[in-house]
């Protein structure tokens, strides 16, 4: 079997695995749909390659208005990737990230982090429950269950959650062996949490319009005579969402 097609199935089994973890799953949009019913906003971090999930769920074609991404450029592998995985070890930012937000009591927190071991992602979830939020992890148990925690309080991502989405990536994160030294290639994790954030936003979107209710959801801006919402309600959710 190629890499090509040892990866796709590795793939087609992650997806599965987490389709088969339906309640969680549920659970999630259930946590996501009254945090939009209640007026709350639905905010999204990560560092290294778990902001690109933030940033997936944001401004997104099929996606909820209501969703704020917490981007913080220094965790960000385009300002030195090096850099930003000795950042996200520190305590202290994240606490300052979630505070300047204005996260309160209304809203949920979703918080990404495959290894969920480093400061940021508990420092964040930890200052997101402090201030009333929900918080939902995504991460791999396989994974946290293998390491030890990088933050001062000896804390984990799981730990400090009020739901943890178990995403089923393997400990590493890369699935597919190549050749005879331990190489490993095909990393999982972006896949396995874009897929539970998207399917659990699609899911909030399809119990908030059971309710009766008309959440905003952007259109993509790229299709013939479409805009992403109009300009009222695009105008109405860049006074709430600061990155519009």
């Amino acid at each position: 079997m190629s890499a090509l097609d040892a990866y796709h199935r590795a793939v087609q089994e992650l997806l599965d695995g987490l389709d088969q973890r339906r309640e969680v799953l549920e659970r999630f949009a259930a946590l996501l749909a009254d945090t939009v019913a209640e007026g709350g906003l639905i905010y999204v971090t990560g560092s290294g390659h778990g902001h690109m999930v933030a940033e997936e769920a944001f401004y997104r074609a099929g996606g909820l208005a209501a969703v704020h991404p917490l981007l913080v450029p220094g965790l960000m592998l385009h300002e030195g990737a090096v850099r930003s995985s000795a950042l996200e070890r520190l305590p202290g930012i994240a606490h300052a990230v979630v505070a300047d937000a204005g996260i309160g009591a209304r809203d949920l927190l979703v918080v990404a982090s495959n290894s969920g071991r480093n400061a940021y992602p508990v420092e964040a979830a930890r200052s997101g429950r402090a201030r009333g939020a929900t918080v939902v992890a995504l991460t791999s148990l396989a994974h946290v269950t293998q390491v030890s925690s990088r933050d001062p309080s000896g804390a984990k991502l799981p730990d400090v959650a009020d739901l943890v989405v178990d995403t089923g990536v393997p400990y590493g994160d890369a699935a597919v062996p190549v050749g005879t030294e331990g190489l490993r290639v095909g990393p999982l994790s972006t896949i396995a949490c874009v897929f539970a954030l998207n399917a659990a936003i699609a899911r909030a979107t399809e119990r908030l319009l059971e309710r009766g209710a008309a959440p905003d959801v952007f259109a993509s801006a790229n299709t013939e005579g479409a805009e992403p919402l109009s300009p009222e309600r695009l105008a109405y959710w860049r006074g709430r969402v600061r990155t519009l």
